[in-house]
């Protein structure tokens, strides 16, 4: 064994010569190396040598003691072969004994072999970048139609939409404003994403105009959608299909998060999942062909098809290989120096069929797809759901009996007797409502309404309140009955459509409502808000800043013009909801609740404001949970349980009727009880009150001379009776106190009628009792309004 030592430099080549576009420099190296006695070179063949023995014989020289060992380091691809090169300058110099070093050696050259059309088109890094833009791109157009999603649930949840359809707007005027907005954000976005493409080169969507044109079309097909318009073959379909799934959110974030999320990521799956199966049935074609790959990629591109966001990946996955094709042609022809000849190029469209027209077919048909399903959802229940209830209303009610008193049935035939109903502002007449076989939600209300009337409508938990209140506002539809507005159709259920008939245009323009929550655009200021109604109720544009300013006047919101909503108190949120009904000024005023949430002196305002509407013969219907309120407005009281209207009329008659109890108080003068207390230091109360004897000793001479007296309390110096009217007369009343007054001493009495709450009070003492099902019909009075 030979240790050699060699220090050379690369032959024939200086230090500034380029040898295949490479410059190379000296190189001194130190190498060792162990050589053995090198056997010479010869043909084994020549010695009828077969081929095993050949083998074994090249076997054989490869143990470790009879060769060469070079250690590289395998982080740099290119080491091993210029290790290689090493060895092999090293051996030739030692075996070319006499020879100058300088002037031998062997130069190494990679020239790789030049790439194929299907080998530039199957590069990893190529597809690696195109997938990293389309995933990106994904995540832009995903998250921008969740935005559109914000606004609506917030106008569906605070009934925003509801309030706006009850003053006039068309669903479809409703839908397509929003889209002329949404669309024209979504237009203005996926130009700007194409504009960075071109200023910072990327060619693969900006290498011509075509392809840029191309690509805006497809960008503007996965966001568009056309139902309507036949002058726009497409309408935002991923935002379309936003409008659709919305529906099922109460949170306008967790919308925005969870449509924008889910969206994104089943696209990026669906892509990737394509994409990663055409990898691997590329390599798998060069050694054999995979049946398995083949069925599971058949499988997944159709059944991806039902995703728009699969169909915009996939149809920026293949446009982009159009680009590559561009790419690899001219620097063909650039390199025979024939770029005259790129015209001629068999480049494909990128709408064909197996590129990007298949996908843009399929978002097509998303957008006829997602147009019915958000028709459908808009539009009334599908008739078989409306027969279905309207049979389920007619048998409910033909099993349950009619206990209406009588002035529940003389309020019903003055109804049918009614010739002329464009007299009166409000008719509804047998209005039913069944929500399942067994639950009859609202059964035969019937009722009417005259000019310059306000009418309560009030119940218990549960008596069908709030669902009759729902109905007069078109919140929901009942199963059967019929609601006249001046003669006009507002709801109508009779015939034999399967849908109700509700809302002639005309009968819009007589109705003014308050919801019960604010369902105001919060982000608009007081005015603005106004002025929104006012453009809805069709008022000319010329009258609408005088009525506006004359309502801020009017309402007491002048100095809150130029405030946003949000900003506003629950009091004068309320007012703004008030001045929004009246805008148009209604003959029919519904009202829920117009004075929750305001404190004492807004709340008397606004009821002088009600009793201002009512005495210039606008019709009132309000719905409250203030007996105080009720009393002070309504000219009328419906009272309703289980459904139907137990009873009806104005509040004296109520009174009189359902409950004959007067309060009878006595105050007296001297007080033969006197208390003294001390407290602090140097502070005294003193407590002048009539004494216990004195007092038992008055109230049971007003029971032995007052039939049908009881003791309600006694408060010092006060007593407390109810009478019943029923048993004693007021004349018999009062000749009691005057006897009262010679017997003990009587500053002041007073005689009154039992609230309106404690008649409510009443009816739910008065009829605690099981019915045949078992329910309780009134509890007590917790239980007094839902």
């Amino acid at each position: 064994m030979l240790a050699v030592g060699l220090k050379f430099f690369m032959p024939r080549v200086s230090p500034d010569v380029e040898v295949q576009g490479v410059y190379h420099s000296a190189i001194a190296l130190n190498v060792n190396v162990t050589k053995s006695d090198a056997p010479s070179v010869y043909d084994p063949f020549l010695k009828n040598m077969t081929t095993l023995d050949f083998i074994a014989g090249i076997v054989k020289s490869m143990e470790t003691e009879d060769n060469i060992k070079a250690w590289f380091n395998n982080k740099l691809y290119t080491s091993l072969p210029i290790f290689i090169g090493f060895l092999s300058n090293a051996l030739l110099r030692v075996e070319s004994k006499g020879l100058d070093p300088n002037n031998l050696g062997i130069i190494t050259i990679n020239h790789p072999m030049n790439q194929t059309v299907r080998s530039s088109f199957n590069s990893e890094g190529s597809k690696k970048l195109i997938v990293f833009r389309i995933v990106l791109i994904m995540l832009v157009l995903c998250v921008i139609p969740a935005g559109f999603t914000v606004f609506l649930v917030e106008d569906r949840v605070c009934d925003a939409f509801h309030l706006q359809l009850v003053s006039g707007l068309s669903r479809f005027t409703y839908w397509i404003t929003g889209y002329a907005f949404d669309m024209s954000v979504y237009t203005i976005s996926i130009i700007a994403i194409l504009m960075v493409y071109v200023i910072f080169g990327v060619q693969d969507f900006a290498y011509s105009f075509g392809s840029l044109s191309g690509f805006f079309i497809v960008f503007l097909f996965y966001g568009s959608h056309s139902f309507e318009s036949s002058s726009v073959s497409c309408r935002l379909c991923a935002v379309l299909w936003a409008y659709v799934f919305q529906r099922r959110f109460q949170v306008p974030a967790l919308s925005f998060v969870l449509i924008s999320v889910g969206t994104f990521f089943t696209g990026v799956v669906a892509v990737l999942t394509v994409v990663i199966i055409e990898q691997l049935m590329q390599k798998a074609f060069l050694f054999f062909q995979d049946q398995t790959l083949e069925t599971s990629h058949a499988i997944c591109s159709t059944l991806f098809l039902v995703l728009p966001q699969y169909n915009l990946g996939m149809a920026i996955f293949r446009g982009s290989f159009v680009f590559r094709l561009v790419e690899i042609g001219e620097n063909f022809l650039r390199e025979l120096n024939r770029l005259d000849l790129l015209s001629s190029l068999p480049i494909p469209s990128l709408f064909e069929w197996s590129l990007m027209g298949m996908h843009c077919a399929c978002l097509i048909i998303h957008i006829a797809i997602a147009a019915l399903t958000l028709f459908i959802l808009e539009r009334e229940p599908f008739g078989f759901l409306r027969r279905r209830e309207k049979r389920y209303t007619r048998r409910l009610l033909a099993s349950v009996g009619d206990s209406s008193d009588d002035d529940v049935i003389a309020e019903r035939k003055r109804v049918n007797e009614i010739e002329n109903f464009s007299e009166n502002p409000l008719i509804v007449k047998d209005l039913a409502k069944a929500y399942s076989k067994k639950n009859l939600a609202v059964r035969n209300v019937t009722f009417a309404l005259d000019k310059g009337e306000c009418f309560g409508l009030l119940g218990l938990n549960g008596a069908g309140k709030t669902t009759t209140f729902s109905i007069l506002t078109q919140k929901i539809r009942p199963g059967s009955g019929s609601v006249l507005i001046h003669g006009r159709n507002w709801i109508c259920t009779s015939g034999s459509s399967s849908s109700p008939v509700t809302g002639e245009r005309s009968a819009y323009d007589h109705v003014g409502y308050c919801p019960q929550f604010d369902a105001m655009n919060m982000k608009l200021t007081t005015k603005e808000n106004i002025e929104l109604f006012a453009r809805i109720r069709g008022i000319p544009e010329e009258h609408i800043r005088p009525l506006v300013d004359r309502l801020l006047v009017s309402l007491h919101l002048q100095s809150y013009a130029s405030t946003v909503t949000s900003a506003l108190s629950g009091g004068n949120r309320r007012k703004l909801s008030v001045a929004t009904a009246l805008i148009s000024h209604p003959s029919l005023v519904l009202l829920d609740e117009p004075s929750a949430g305001m404190d004492p002196n807004s709340q008397q305002f606004l009821w002088r404001v009600i009793g201002h509407l009512r005495k210039s013969g606008k019709a009132v219907v309000i719905t409250s949970h203030s007996m105080e309120e009720c009393e002070a407005l309504c000219t009328r009281i419906a009272i309703m349980d289980r459904g139907q209207i137990r009873c009806i009329g104005s509040k004296q008659h109520l009174k009189n009727k359902y409950d004959a109890i007067s309060v009878l108080s006595f105050y007296f003068i001297h007080a033969n009880c006197v208390g003294q207390f001390r407290f602090g230091e140097g502070h005294s109360l003193t407590v002048k009150m009539l004494c216990q004897n004195d007092a038992q000793l008055a109230a049971e001479f007003v029971l032995a001379h007052l039939k049908g007296a009881k003791i309600e309390s006694i408060h010092c110096s006060t007593i407390f009776l109810h009478v019943n009217r029923d048993v004693s007369t007021i004349s018999g009343i009062y000749r009691v106190v005057n006897e009262l007054k010679k017997e003990f001493p009587v500053e002041d009495f007073s005689l009154s009628q039992s609230t309106l709450a404690e008649v409510f009070h009443s009816l739910a003492t008065n009829n605690s009792t099981p019915t045949s099902s078992g329910q309780t019909i009134l509890t007590n009075e917790t239980d007094l309004i839902d």
